[in-house]
């Protein structure tokens, strides 16, 4: 796969589809932008949506894969292990023992549909070799070889306004593990709450007491207790007041387009 967002899928990203049936590819190598892997969100059986967010965080790329590939990424990016090697593994020992390494990946464009990027290789002798790739193979055998991943700015797709408040470092938030934005309608679009208010879960770290009550990156959350959330401020005095009340608190979010209940512990 690699490719973009199926038909269906690509309404949900503002700008995509206009883009696509106009011209029905994307050739953008003038300006690449460093990117990080910000998520995997399983939208169905059969597709997984890589989610690389630009060092700022105010442009996206959605990429969609295969379950086997964002397994493979998943591992990757985990840091796991295999028992025996596995695909990007063996690739990967292979050039190591011959000398090699993987310098950066650059996702440069889109052309019917599909994604494409190139891996760049040197090799024992210093020589840089530049060779074709799918986005997923890529990304895949960077994230294990600690190389930079880059995208053409042309790409990708606005994620947030300029105004984005900073609340990584508010005690309650960073007490829970959780990192709140803005939620826009192209975000919303994308998360399956179109027409919904509320705020966007960028990150509910691992091992967190946000994570271990069961909130998840990529919910919209819309109530906490009785006060409904518009606004990242609006969700951290809920939260403060919560704190003061009280050891737990429900929140309602939204998951996959439908209504989840959580209780959020301290």
């Amino acid at each position: 796969m690699g490719g973009a967002l199926r038909p269906d899928r690509l309404r949900r990203v503002a700008g995509v589809v206009a883009l696509l049936s106009a011209v029905g590819s994307v050739s953008a190598r003038a300006e690449l932008v460093e990117v990080k892997l910000a998520g995997l969100d399983p939208r169905d059986v059969d597709q997984v949506v890589l989610i690389l967010i630009d060092e700022p965080g105010k442009r996206m790329l959605p990429i969609s894969v295969s379950p086997g590939q964002a397994q493979s990424i998943y591992r990757g990016r985990a840091g796991i292990q295999p028992p025996r090697p596995m695909t990007h593994e063996l690739m990967l020992a292979g050039l190591e023992a011959l000398g090699g390494r993987i310098t950066r990946i650059d996702i440069t464009d889109l052309r019917n549909n599909t994604y494409y990027a190139e891996l760049f290789l040197e090799d024992s002798q210093g020589k840089t070799h530049k060779i074709d790739s799918r986005p997923s193979d890529a990304i895949a055998l960077a994230l294990r070889a600690d190389a930079p991943i880059f995208a053409s700015r042309g790409l990708m797709l606005p994620l947030e306004g300029d105004s984005r408040p900073d609340v990584e470092s508010h005690p309650v938030l960073s007490s829970l593990g959780l990192h709140l934005q803005a939620l826009t309608e192209e975000l919303a679009r994308f998360f399956d709450a179109a027409g919904r208010q509320g705020v966007l879960v960028a990150e509910s770290a691992s091992g967190s007491p946000s994570s271990d009550s069961g909130v998840r990156r990529g919910d919209i959350i819309q109530r906490i207790g009785k006060r409904p959330i518009r606004t990242v401020t609006e969700a951290l005095s809920a939260l403060q007041q919560a704190r003061k009340e009280g050891q737990s608190v429900e929140v309602l979010v939204v998951r996959g387009g439908r209504d989840h209940s959580v209780k959020l512990e301290w």
